[in-house]
This record gives C-alpha cells, sequence and structure tokens, in this order.
C-alpha cells in the first residue's frame, strides 16, 4: 500500500500468497500438505521481486536506525566504507 498498488491489486496478492499450501518430497515419499506461514515461493515468478521490496524496506529502516553493520571484516556505515 505504501507503493501505491491499486487495492485489487494487493488483495489478489494477499490471496495467492495466503491460500498457497505445500508439501514436502523425500525421494519417493511425500509429506502432508500446509500453509505457507511465511517466505515467498521457490521459483516464483513474483518472488525476487517481492524479496527486493522486503529488503528495501529493511535497508531503509536499518540506514535510519543510526546502526552500523560488519560483511566479511568491512566496516559499513549507511553503506559507506568506514
Amino acid at each position: 500500500m505504501d507503493r501505491c498498488l491499486p487495492k485489487n491489486f494487493i488483495d489478489l496478492l494477499h490471496d495467492s500468497l495466503l491460500k498457497c499450501c505445500v508439501c514436502v518430497r523425500w525421494g519417493c515419499a511425500f509429506s502432508f500438505w500446509f500453509g505457507i506461514q511465511a517466505g515467498v515461493r521457490q521459483r516464483g515468478c513474483l518472488s525476487p521481486v517481492l524479496f527486493a521490496i522486503y529488503m528495501n524496506v529493511l535497508i531503509i529502516r536499518l540506514k535510519k536506525s543510526g546502526y552500523s553493520y560488519q560483511l566479511q571484516g568491512v566496516g559499513l556505515y549507511f553503506g559507506r566504507l568506514l
């Protein structure tokens, strides 16, 4: 909604993600069907886009918080090298 998408598109996306059921295959055996509680579908067309939107919001919040973080020994603060 923050990205000004039409409500009917958000409703469609919400319903398609909320009502998704999966099972796990291990060799020739299958688990019971269960609903997905979190995350996005593997190999889903929208999965990379939804993940990028989620990460973008997370990065913006991290930048606003003033915290720094380290990535493989390189200190980063607001996306700049320390």
